[in-house]
């Protein structure tokens, strides 16, 4: 798209350079004058911010809130502990098990207590991407632990667990990165 805008911008600059050098004389193509390229130029650099604004705008409206990025086990369990209205206001940074890493915890996310503080072990305050951690940095959760990051041979690790490569999943109020394993509180 760059490229093609770029393209598009050189063939315009040429044929105005083109049009000023022959003075008030209209084009050889087609008798345009500098008027109207320049109009053109204008229109068509309208239209591309047009376009970008609403592509960026786009992106921004599939993003969803924090809590309704949860399905499954994950759900329930959120609904159960009553932390959906929790994490749909304010920034967070979310280290979201997989469907099968909850399977070995499944029947403690049954209870209130209990999926409370496994959830509450895999959030922190804030909103951190991946490449802004920092190895030994100590992350607090909402559920007041302390999350150690680490790397071993490139990867980063939370608690321990590996951070997946489908991480930095932006939400509107908070960012998610996938992990393998539950966070034990």
């Amino acid at each position: 798209m760059k490229k093609k805008l770029h393209l598009m911008a050189s063939v315009m600059l040429v044929a105005l350079f083109t049009l000023v050098g022959c003075g008030d004389k209209k084009a050889e193509t087609g008798g345009t004058d500098e008027a109207q390229v320049l109009d053109s130029i204008a229109e068509q650099q309208k239209a591309d911010s047009l376009a970008a604004l609403t592509q960026a705008q786009e992106a921004e409206a599939s993003k969803k809130v924090l809590a309704e990025m949860f399905e499954g086990t994950l759900k329930t369990a959120l609904e159960t502990a009553e932390l959906t209205e929790a994490l749909s206001g304010g920034e967070f940074t979310v280290f979201m098990p997989t469907e099968e890493a909850l399977e070995e915890v499944k029947d403690k996310l049954g209870d209130k207590t209990e999926a409370e503080k496994i959830l509450k072990n895999h959030v922190v305050s804030g909103i951190i991407a991946v490449p802004d951690m920092m190895p030994d940095q100590e992350l607090e959760t909402l559920g007041g632990g302390k999350l150690k990051l680490t790397v071993q041979e490139g990867l980063m690790y939370v608690g321990g667990v590996e951070i997946m490569e489908e991480h930095d999943i932006e939400a509107t109020n908070g960012i998610v990165h996938k992990i393998n394993k539950v966070l034990i509180p």
